[in-house]
This record gives structure tokens, C-alpha cells and sequence, in this order.
């Protein structure tokens, strides 16, 4: 199976791009509890991101990448090794919650901040409010977790999000 990822790359570079300097975090997981390994990589070369979702995206795993960026030199998806964050998300699983995609994306642009950008995600739709400059998460007293996360969740109540992705790692 041939798949040009080029999309991927292009939403990568808009999403990390222009106000942050840290490894993006791409990680495949096996849909299935204990169906084999995480696979993640770090990076900020789109080819090489890439090059990891053509390996590792394959039937019975899924591939993800993490919200905000990982300290360079870092290679863990935890709280600890997050760096910056430069937008906020839901993800809003309509296949789980019986309404359609397009119910979904009129509730997000009806929204008095409108998305960035909408990404179709197969069972439902990501949102994702792009910051003008990336918000600094490295732990610290400049980072006030509850803050973030509080509005994380407020996105995903207002929008019949998961609250399992309401967090910053």
C-alpha cells in the first residue's frame, strides 16, 4: 500500500511551524490492548515523520502525533519532556457519540472563536485553535497545568469532545 503523506506534512509544518522550535512527537500505537509496540519518533524533519507513518501505518495500529512539541534531545511522550504548546485541540469521536461529522463541524464554527483548522480523522473530527505564539509548558512555575487543561476540557464539553485528550502530553 502506496500513501502519500504529504498532506500529513503540510499539516505538521502549519501546526508546528511558525512558533516552535522543539521535536514534534509522531507515535503509532496498536489499536488493540497488548497488539505490539509503540512506535514513536522525534523530530521536526516532515520527511522523516514521513518516513515513520509509512512503516507504521498499518492495518491494526494508528498513528497519532502529540500536541505540543517535546524538549530536543527528549525522546518520551510525558509531561515532563513537553515543551511548548502552539494551539489548543479537541477531538470530538461522533462515531462514538451517534451524531454526524457535519453536526460536529457546524458546532465548531458556530463558535465565537472559530478553528484554525478541521481535520476528518476517520471516526469523528480534531479541532485546533492555532496561538499566535506558542505557550512555553516545560514544567516551572511559568506553566500552570490545571489552567490549560481546564480549558482543554471546556473545548471538549462544548463540543461533545473526549476528555481523555484533555491534557498536555
Amino acid at each position: 500500500m502506496n500513501i502519500d503523506y504529504s498532506a500529513s506534512a503540510e499539516f505538521l509544518r502549519n501546526f508546528f511551524g511558525p512558533t516552535t522550535e522543539h521535536n514534534v512527537e509522531i507515535r503509532s500505537l496498536p489499536q488493540e490492548h497488548g497488539g505490539g509496540p509503540n512506535r514513536a519518533r522525534f523530530t521536526r524533519d516532515t520527511e522523516i515523520a514521513c518516513e515513520h507513518l509509512v512503516k507504521w501505518d498499518q492495518p491494526g495500529r494508528a498513528c497519532y502525533f502529540g500536541g505540543c512539541t517535546r524538549i530536543t534531545g527528549k525522546a518520551s511522550g510525558t509531561r515532563a519532556d513537553c515543551a511548548e504548546m502552539p494551539g489548543l485541540w479537541v477531538d470530538i469521536d461522533c462515531e462514538k457519540q451517534s451524531f454526524s461529522k457535519s453536526d460536529a463541524v457546524s458546532a465548531a464554527l458556530s463558535l465565537p472563536m472559530r478553528p484554525s483548522l478541521l481535520v476528518d480523522s476517520g471516526g469523528g473530527i480534531h479541532g485546533y485553535w492555532l496561538l499566535n505564539e506558542a505557550m512555553p509548558v516545560e514544567l516551572g512555575p511559568l506553566c500552570d497545568d490545571d489552567d490549560i487543561i481546564a480549558v482543554l476540557r471546556q473545548l471538549a464539553g462544548v463540543l461533545a469532545g473526549d476528555p481523555a485528550v484533555c491534557d498536555i502530553a
